[in-house]
């Protein structure tokens, strides 16, 4: 029985793919034309180029294609298939880009977890520097998609009577302000855009661009800054406006807590208390998902020892 295993272990060994086939498989990819379909001549081939390429469904393959040219009227043919799976020129699959994007942007990894990840899930050995540039570029397709896809955005504004404009921008101490547009009824991010600050020009560009692909709001909510407010004024003229709560009660709270607050957030970080508190708070993120589902089991300890008689007791 043991040398029948061992014959059998043998004969697998000698008939698998990377046996017959090399370490990496090489794919040969064709166009399927023979004959010009300008001038009806016959193709033939101009040159035949190999690459490799790295994709999460097929791992790491090289790609032979073969490119075509018409003798008469010069016309080039290249395969119909391959730029369905990678892009011209470059050695890594769409769905790379993707696995990348989701796992940074959405379950929020690091660059060097993500390199893990694709190293050990998938047999992709892939640089941090690279990865990085995949997520970048997840990040302009989703842009060109969202963009393309403005038509099927206002079919779903026209069913539930109109979009409400949320405009607001963010920065960290003197760097690029990050505008962002977003429906309040539907929760979709219309327009996103790094500029230079809260001037008039650069928010009237945006809000016409926002206007022009998905036309007039039912109302606009912002902050009371005087930026929006006249870039507002000019593009949406005469549509009903709304201050943010948030904003309004939170510039309201710093004229009457501020120097409370700044107390009790120099007395924080003196003791390194929130630090801490944030260190715990990403790390519970992380064991639990996403951030989303640590709130959930936070708040779901926390009325448990609210409902607690003896956690009642002890505090």
């Amino acid at each position: 029985m043991e040398a029948l295993n061992t014959e059998l272990s043998l004969l697998k060994e000698s008939l698998s793919l990377t046996k017959v086939m090399g370490n990496i498989p090489v794919i040969h990819s064709d166009t399927t034309h023979c004959i010009c379909t300008v001038c009806f001549a016959e193709l033939i081939i101009e040159k035949a180029k190999t690459r490799k390429i790295f994709s999460v469904v097929y791992g790491a393959l090289k790609v032979r294609e073969t490119v075509k040219k018409c003798p008469v009227c010069k016309q080039v043919y290249r395969s119909e298939h391959l730029p369905e799976i990678v892009q011209a020129g470059c050695n890594y699959a769409y769905d790379c880009i993707v696995e990348a994007g989701r796992l940074r942007f959405i379950d929020k990894r690091q660059i060097s977890e993500i390199q893990h990840i694709f190293n050990a899930g998938y047999g992709l050995n892939i640089s941090q520097t690279q990865i990085r540039r995949m997520c970048y570029s997840f990040l302009r397709y989703l842009g060109r998609f969202h963009y393309h896809s403005s038509e099927q955005i206002n079919h779903t504004f026209k069913n539930q009577g109109g979009h409400i404009l949320y405009v607001d921008s963010t920065c960290e101490g003197r760097g690029v302000h990050l505008l962002t547009c977003i429906d309040g009824l539907s929760g979709y991010v219309l327009y996103s855009k790094k500029i230079k600050s809260e001037n008039n020009e650069d928010l009237q560009t945006a809000f016409t661009k926002v206007k022009n692909m998905f036309g007039t709001p039912l109302c606009c909510v912002h902050d009371m800054g005087n930026g929006i407010n006249k870039a507002l004024d000019i593009v949406f003229q005469g549509v009903m406006r709304v201050i943010c709560h948030f904003h309004l009660l939170r510039d309201i709270g710093n004229d009457l807590l501020k120097d409370l607050y700044r107390s009790v957030q120099k007395s924080l970080s003196k003791h390194a208390i929130y630090a801490g508190i944030r260190y715990q708070t990403i790390a519970l993120e992380k064991a639990a998902g996403n951030r989303k589902k640590a709130e959930d089991l936070f708040f779901s300890f926390f009325d448990t020892c609210s409902n607690n008689t003896d956690f009642h007791d002890t505090i």
